[in-house]
């Protein structure tokens, strides 16, 4: 597999407080102050408070990188494939002094594991979807070698009450995969204006990527108990999972969350290949989802940068009361 070009974004913030021009957003004046303050993962949600005399930040936001499947057991490096990367948004966006935002930062989706083949059928846990909207990698049962899913990284969101001001989707979880077959590791989708699709392995299909209208969900191909979900809004699809008597099991990676998720990558049955990977989530700014580039490896994160400068003066109403004409009885002289 091809490794994945790294964004290149250039400076993020210059002398001048220019900050993320490759989006389209113009540099603030060279006498501006900027302040940041960064949000990391703490798998609940947070609140930003408008300093006063702030009427306008910018934010970025990236989500949280989806988990690796796991490795067969006695299996040599390469080590597993990671999953998808985070995806990258930014938006400028007026506010008002004192004013509080909710701030959820997206988490990296957990690893999947692996079980050794023995007499009693054990269920391998597929990787845990990460906080806020990644979904769960597929877990296997089974007597033989299993290896489960990643699972897909969370999305990193503001909101202003209920109105979303900005979303970056989450990357999708890595597709186990079986040592004897001869492929490399299965790939999650990485999130995106549109999330990408997880590869798909030789007989079970990535999961979507997250559009408009959610993530299509991988097939699977085998003896699967439970079948990889379709992306939805705010949450990534669930990986495939499995339970065979013996042989070799791989279970699906998870959909990363976004402004719509990934999709759940498909499973493979005894001795039948890769498993597929789960698709990247999507993202979303003002005026609908822009196409961002994915750039996060690990947790997400949230940058707010306040842009000093004088605040809009109150709009001043001046009401004008109109004389009520009043009537005079004419005076009559004899």
């Amino acid at each position: 597999m091809k490794p994945r070009p790294r964004l290149a974004l250039g400076p993020v913030l210059g002398g001048s407080g220019l900050l993320l021009t490759s989006f389209g957003i113009a540099a603030a004046p060279a006498t501006s102050a900027v302040t940041s303050t960064t949000f990391t993962e703490t798998g609940r949600p947070q609140t930003y408070v408008v300093p006063a005399g702030v009427c306008s930040v910018i934010i970025e936001a990236t989500g949280g990188s989806g988990g690796a499947a796991g490795l067969a057991p006695g299996e040599l490096p390469p080590a597993p494939e990671p999953g998808g990367r985070g995806g990258l948004t930014a938006v400028r966006a007026v506010v008002t002094p004192g004013e509080h935002l909710t701030v959820e930062v997206g988490a990296a989706g957990g690893d999947g594991s692996s079980s050794p083949a023995s007499n009693v059928a054990t269920t391998t846990p597929g990787g845990a979807g990460g906080f806020n909207g990644g979904g769960a990698g597929g877990s296997v049962t089974s007597t033989g070698v299993a290896v489960s899913g990643g699972g897909g990284g969370g999305m990193s969101d503001v909101r202003r009450g209920s109105t979303l001001l900005i979303a970056a989707g989450g990357g999708g979880g890595g597709g186990a995969f079986a040592e004897d077959t001869g492929e490399g590791p299965i790939g999650g989708g990485d999130g995106g204006g549109d999330g990408i699709a997880g590869l798909s392995g030789s007989h079970a299909s990535g999961g979507g990527g997250g559009t408009l209208a959610g993530g299509a969900a991988g097939g699977s191909t085998g003896s699967t108990t439970l079948e990889a979900t379709d992306g939805t809004a705010g949450h990534g699809g669930v990986g495939a999972s499995g339970t065979v008597a013996s042989g070799l099991t791989g279970g699906g990676g998870g959909g990363g969350g976004g402004y719509f998720g990934g999709g759940g990558g498909g499973a493979v049955g005894p001795d039948l290949g890769a498993a597929g990977a789960g698709g990247g989530g999507s993202g979303y700014s003002p005026g609908g989802p822009f196409p961002t580039n994915a750039n996060q490896l690990g947790d997400g994160k949230v940058v707010i940068t306040e842009q000093s400068g004088p605040c809009p003066s109150p709009t001043t109403t001046t009401t004008v009361t109109t004389p009520v004409p009043v009537a005079v009885e004419p005076a009559f002289t004899g």
